[in-house]
């Protein structure tokens, strides 16, 4: 292998090897805000203008990074497969064991598979046909990292609404957290 192309591989691996980390913390983080959680509490229906309890947003969230390792182990990327109203939606022990089972697939993991090419449909209506969607397994990655950043500001919002306390920085975009680093620096 060529100087060149040896760069670009272990730039690859460091890409995978640095957003595989970032989904592991989150799910990490994730597993730790649920651990000692009360099942009332994660079950909790919100305002009705808020969309599904702390226990359907996690369900959601980590629907998203199984749909994504499935397409990392070989197999379709299915975004819109969901199992709704499931034990995971009222359940925060069962949405450890799924967080726990999660971690392990994520660890055990191909090195240096993200940049594979893929292809996937998804539902953009709910009246039309499914669109078909050309991306990479990185890209979807850092998809499923943002996505679950968002999901997570989500659950702090209705856990601090049940006036639970979440750790600093749970739910915050890196950018955001880098942001607020250089503020206080200055």
């Amino acid at each position: 292998m060529s100087g060149r192309l040896a760069a670009h591989a272990s730039v690859n691996e460091a890409c995978d090897d640095s957003a595989c980390a970032a989904l592991t913390t989150l799910l990490e983080q994730l597993r730790e805000v649920m651990t000692l959680l009360p099942v009332e509490v994660y079950r909790a229906q919100p305002a009705a203008r808020v969309s599904g309890s702390i226990g359907a947003h996690v369900r959601h969230a980590l629907d998203h990074v199984s749909a994504l390792l499935v397409a990392v182990e070989g197999g379709d990327l299915q975004y819109d497969h969901r199992a709704r109203g499931t034990t995971l939606e009222i359940d925060p022990v069962t949405a450890v064991g799924e967080i726990e089972r999660l971690l392990y697939r994520l660890d055990r993991r191909v090195p240096g598979v993200t940049e594979r090419p893929l292809t996937f449909s998804t539902l953009v209506l709910p009246d039309r046909p499914a669109a078909l969607v050309h991306s990479s397994l990185a890209r979807e990655l850092a998809f499923v990292i943002q996505h679950t950043i968002h999901h997570c500001a989500l659950i702090a919002l209705l856990l601090e609404w049940q006036g639970q306390r979440t750790p600093y920085g749970f739910g915050v975009a890196p950018s955001t957290l880098q942001a607020r680093a250089r503020a206080r620096a200055s």
